[in-house]
């Protein structure tokens, strides 16, 4: 059975110029001592639980665990594919390295045959 509490809670308005304020204040305490004797009374009883809440709490722990083995699958499978890029990335960058140093002693040897044939020359 639904029960309706009114709460007499005025507005206190700032700069009371006609001493209203004090009216609104002490029908708030009157009201707040009203409802909590009433909350007092009735704290023994049972808390309101819907009929079907054990229902309701089992198909969210269902879908939110599927939702997780989903998520667990989608992360693993974004994990698998930035393994394989990076293997790929240090695959290029061993292969950058390996053409620079080619290139490097191709540069010096033909820097060193040029430098002898000037010795020559001279």
């Amino acid at each position: 059975m639904a029960k309706i509490i009114h709460v007499d809670n005025p507005p206190i308005e700032e700069g009371d110029p006609n001493g209203e304020n004090e009216v609104a204040i002490n029908r708030r305490n009157a009201s707040r001592q009203i409802l909590l004797t009433y909350l007092g009374t009735i704290s023994g009883q049972e808390n309101y639980r819907p009929k079907n809440l054990d229902n309701l709490n089992e198909t969210i722990d269902t879908y939110l665990e599927e939702n997780d083995i989903g998520i667990q699958k989608a992360l693993k499978n974004q994990i698998g594919q930035l393994t394989g890029q990076v293997m790929l990335l240090e695959e290029l960058k061993a292969r950058a390295a390996e053409e620079t140093r080619e290139m490097q002693d191709e540069f010096l040897a033909e820097s060193d045959k040029l430098e002898k044939n000037h010795k020559k020359k001279d």
